[in-house]
């Protein structure tokens, strides 16, 4: 048998839109030319030609939350409406809002409309996923990001009915695999016992080495989460450092989901701990791992988190630029925090009047502290 050729980032098709170009091709309406080359990729992946992973790379560029980008999309499915491409994206760019609008904090901490928002996305993207998987003969990102789903929702038995569903097309699939790893991670509501089995069941598959790696590597990153969680944060930070160490050593790829995780975790751990020059080195390596943070609006809470370390550390400047970033990308609590800076004169020169401009945004957003500043900075600066 004919060994499969898998290509190398810089020999993939020549029509296959990078990041930006695919956004561009988006915005611009020009749909013709955006599915054409989307369609070519998976048409390069079902010959054998492409990773799954150099697949889902391609097909990033739709977990932008932009709302402006909905008619867009809305416009491309009526143009095309059988078009598998078109109805991938829309399902991703709904996944996304959805998790957008629940935001990162603890489920505890989520807000009821919150959870509602998220849900009805979640609706949206599960019938534009479930839709275009009668379009594709291997439709695995499909089954991946209902998975994601699937996840969120806490639907286990699904999730196993849809990794079932892509090895029956793709036999030696990587990423709903992995996928599927996190899902047993702790907390998903899974365990260490469930990761050992599917791991088991993963090698009997015959992987490859570099991606059992991997997945061994989300056990440990999950033991990491568990200790985290039962207040034993050295232990946690060990087994990150695990992770971390293992990757630069290049026995994985460096630009797997599990690398930033771990990063942004010890980085959050040893800000936690108010190890705020401990905590850089981390954050650093997130930003260099992903240069899509300094565009992505999602990831606002990275500038924040990276600005407050930066700011306690005494780099001033470097965290301004950090929360001006945060903030123009929507993020309540670094509108809030520009506030306090221009109001009391830290890091800034002192100017009421454009304290009270970021008070207003946050307050906008609901933000209840933004709000409480905002009422004392007018009550103080009545002229303003």
């Amino acid at each position: 048998m004919a060994s499969v050729q898998i290509l190398a980032a810089a020999d993939l098709p020549s029509t296959a839109p990078k990041k930006n170009e695919t956004v561009l091709l988006l915005k611009q309406k020009n749909y013709r030319e955006l599915d054409k080359r989307l369609a070519n990729v998976q048409k390069a992946f079902d010959q054998g030609l492409l990773s799954d992973e150099q697949l889902l790379d391609t097909f990033r560029a739709f977990y932008d939350t932009d709302p402006l980008l909905e008619a867009n999309y809305n416009e491309w499915i009526e143009k095309y409406p059988v078009s598998y491409p078109a109805r991938l994206a829309r399902g991703i760019y709904y996944k996304y809002v959805g998790i957008w609008k629940r935001g990162e904090d603890w489920i505890r901490n989520v807000k009821p409309e919150q959870l509602r928002e998220m849900r009805s996305y979640f609706e949206k993207a599960m019938q534009d996923l479930q839709a275009s998987v009668e379009l594709e003969k291997k439709p695995i990102l499909s089954y991946q990001h209902m998975m994601g789903i699937g996840t969120y929702l806490g639907m286990p038995e699904m999730n196993r009915k849809l990794l079932d569903d892509t090895i029956r097309v793709h036999p030696k699939n990587f990423v709903v695999r992995r996928r599927y790893m996190y899902a047993l991670q702790a907390r998903w509501g899974g365990g260490a016992q469930e990761m050992a089995a599917f791991l088991d069941e993963c090698r009997k598959a015959k992987l490859p080495e570099s991606q059992l790696n991997q997945l061994e590597l989300a056990v440990i990153a999950d033991s990491a989460w568990t200790k985290e969680m039962k207040q034993d944060h050295r232990g946690a930070l060990q087994d990150y450092d695990k992770v971390i160490k293992t990757f630069e050593k290049k026995l994985v790829p460096l630009d797997s989901h599990e690398y930033t995780q771990a990063l942004i975790e010890a980085g959050r751990i040893h800000s936690r701990l108010k190890e705020y020059k401990e905590a850089l080195p981390y954050w650093d390596k997130v930003a260099q791992a992903n240069p899509s943070y300094e565009t992505d609006a999602s990831r606002y809470w990275f500038w924040s988190n990276h600005g407050f370390a930066l700011m306690q550390a005494g780099r001033n400047q470097e965290a301004l630029k950090d929360f001006l970033k945060a903030a123009g990308m929507g993020d309540p609590w670094a509108q809030n925090q520009l506030g306090k800076l221009y109001w009391y004169g830290t890091i800034v020169k002192k100017d009421n009047k454009e304290a009270i401009k970021w008070f207003e945004q946050a307050a906008k957003q609901g933000f209840v502290e933004g709000q409480n500043n905002l009422r004392d900075a007018k009550a103080q600066t009545p002229t303003l």
